[in-house]
């Protein structure tokens, strides 16, 4: 699900490097709240819709026909189709919680202000919005590779987060539950050479940002830099502080 990049062209190794994290947070909070309908909006290749589609009716939404012939392979329990934030084909008053991750730095300002209008419609009152996304300083010092990225280029990645989510939701009439930190997404610390798999940066979008002779150069410095190791340690020791991304919940009023 984006209005930047096609995912139909990274549909087929996207999941090699995207786990399910954070899915044990999702299972906790839905339990709690007795959620039966969940709607995965910009599932991906359903990772999370697999993980929770034998104990919940699963809806897995995505603007990636790609994507979704993942899903349909994975479990056919799952109740998927094609959609995009601006106008979702589901009825309103309809679902118990819908979850979002990793999806609103894909989505111009105008699209995320429809897509929370639409979460509005489709949620029970009570019902559970579950977004896991970046801070500022996750950004910055979660991901030890980003330091080698052109900062230009850097810069206008990171201007792509929404940081004030949160105040857009209570502004939207959502009530803030919790935050939770989620420290590894899609971390190898123990060695660097996993970024030379293109099938890897193929799972994590902010590669695509790169052009070729973008990428080159930033491959280039992290295999020449002497005391990358040193890096990626300093790195990691602020990574477990602050983590790679935050899960937010919060509630329809």
């Amino acid at each position: 699900m984006s209005d930047i990049i096609n995912y139909d062209n990274y549909s087929d190794v996207y999941g090699e490097s995207r786990k399910p994290v954070g899915i044990d947070v999702i299972k906790k909070v839905l339990l709690k709240f007795e959620a039966k309908k969940v709607l995965d909006f910009g599932c991906g290749v359903g990772n999370y819709s697999n993980d929770l589609c034998n104990d919940y009716e699963v809806t897995a939404i995505d603007g990636s026909n790609g994507m979704l012939g993942h899903v349909s392979e994975m479990c056919k329990k799952i109740n998927f189709k094609i959609d995009d934030s601006n106008s979702i084909d589901v009825s309103s008053d309809s679902h118990d919680a819908i979850i979002i991750n990793q999806v609103l730095h894909h989505l111009n300002s105008k699209t995320l202000y429809n897509l929370l209008t639409e979460c509005k419609r489709i949620l029970k009152t009570g019902g559970i919005l579950y977004i896991n996304h970046n801070t500022y300083s996750q950004l910055k010092y979660g991901w030890w590779w980003l330091p080698y990225f052109p900062q230009g280029v850097l810069n206008k990645y990171i201007a792509r987060f929404p940081f004030d989510i949160e105040d857009k939701l209570m502004e939207s009439d959502f009530r803030f539950h919790g935050r939770f930190i989620i420290k590894d997404v899609m971390q190898k610390d123990d060695k660097h050479n996993f970024v030379f798999d293109k099938a890897y940066r193929d799972g994590d979008s902010v590669w695509s940002i790169l052009s070729e002779d973008e990428l080159n150069d930033t491959l280039y410095k992290i295999k020449n830099d002497k005391f990358i190791d040193r890096h990626i340690e300093a790195i990691s020791e602020i990574r477990n502080h602050i983590g790679q991304s935050t899960s937010i919940i919060f509630l329809n009023n």
